[in-house]
């Protein structure tokens, strides 16, 4: 089980960094509409801000209510990025987002986060799909016993075969401990864990209790855990990470913990992060199996750009071409 971004945080912190330029238990969020979600809220982008993904955000009002939009400055032109998408009303929204960006000169607005769950065809125009994929979304509309009819067969077998190790079930993870065990997750695939350890502090400083940390522990060893936001709708599997020697079917076991303790809170669903059913890619099909089985319906879902100013746009881009080529 690995960090389950399909372009995840650090894909945005590079393509924002690349632009010296740039300037400058369950929480209920009162006074938020339900129809938004965390990844529009004021929060969410103080911490991408302080991660340096952004060089600014501000509040801007729809008709389904106030939103926060990153702002990105880009050789003197700004361009807006949305982190999240409301659950209804998402043309209203967008309609609304264009005709403010046109006033003020903005040259793109863009959504890559895989997160943000805006359907292709409430996309209006000059919008265009950048890449189609979706998430696997588990409503939480009755109790224990009809998750668990859900479930599919295998999960429930692995489950039961996690209970009978006697595994330590926490919901508090030390940050460093979490960040060691990604380390180890990310070198499954030979690559480097893209996100350090401040990013974790930074992430549930910001969040505080919208943030649940899960971990599983076998004779008071770190195997595998999870990080889950969430907000008055959705809760969302941001990160998981497990170690080599994690008995079988542990993360499946915390998946399923979380699940109950949802039922609690009163989260309308569990959102289980990117999924791309097309693709080639063992470990990204692997992915998108192990979701499936939770037996939560397919949301189709688009990332996409919109170029306000067409020419400003093709501008910046090439300017932004040249100057990566002389690094």
């Amino acid at each position: 089980m690995q960090c389950l971004s399909l372009y995840p945080l650090p894909f945005i912190l590079a393509l924002c960094k690349s632009c010296r330029n740039v300037s400058g238990l369950f929480h209920s969020v009162t006074g938020f509409p339900l129809s938004m979600n965390l990844f529009l809220q004021e929060k969410w982008h103080a911490f991408m801000a302080e991660m340096g993904a952004i060089s600014g955000y501000r509040a801007l009002s729809t008709p389904e209510g106030e939103l926060f939009v990153g702002e990105v400055r880009r050789f003197r032109q700004t361009q807006w990025v949305l982190f999240g998408a409301p659950e209804q009303g998402q043309r209203t929204v967008l309609d609304s987002l264009f005709d403010q960006a046109r006033q003020q000169g903005v040259f793109r607005i863009e959504s890559r986060f895989n997160m943000a769950r805006w359907r292709e065809e409430e996309l209006p125009t000059p919008a265009r799909t950048l890449l189609p994929f979706g998430t696997y979304r588990l409503p939480l509309d009755g109790d224990a016993d009809t998750l668990w009819k859900r479930l599919d067969p295998d999960h429930r077998r692995m489950i039961r075969k996690a209970r009978e190790v006697g595994l330590d079930i926490r919901w508090e993870v030390p940050c460093a401990e979490f960040h060691a065990l990604m380390e180890q997750t990310y070198a499954f695939g030979n690559a480097p864990c893209p996100y350090g350890l401040s990013y974790l502090q930074r992430l549930h400083h910001h969040l505080g209790s919208q943030l649940l940390s899960l971990g599983a522990f076998q004779n008071n060893k770190f195997v595998a855990g999870l990080l889950v936001p969430l907000d008055n709708h959705r809760a969302y599997y941001l990160h998981g990470a497990r170690s080599s020697d994690a008995p079988p079917g542990t993360p499946v076991l915390l998946h399923w913990i979380l699940l109950q303790r949802l039922l609690e809170t009163g989260v309308a669903a569990y959102d289980l992060g990117g999924a791309r059913p097309q693709t080639d890619d063992p470990r990204l099909r692997g992915i998108f199996f192990f979701k499936s089985r939770f037996g939560g319906p397919f949301e189709a879902c688009s990332q996409w750009q919109a170029d306000l100013r067409p020419w400003i746009a093709r501008g910046v881009d090439t300017l932004q071409h040249y100057r990566e080529l002389r690094r």
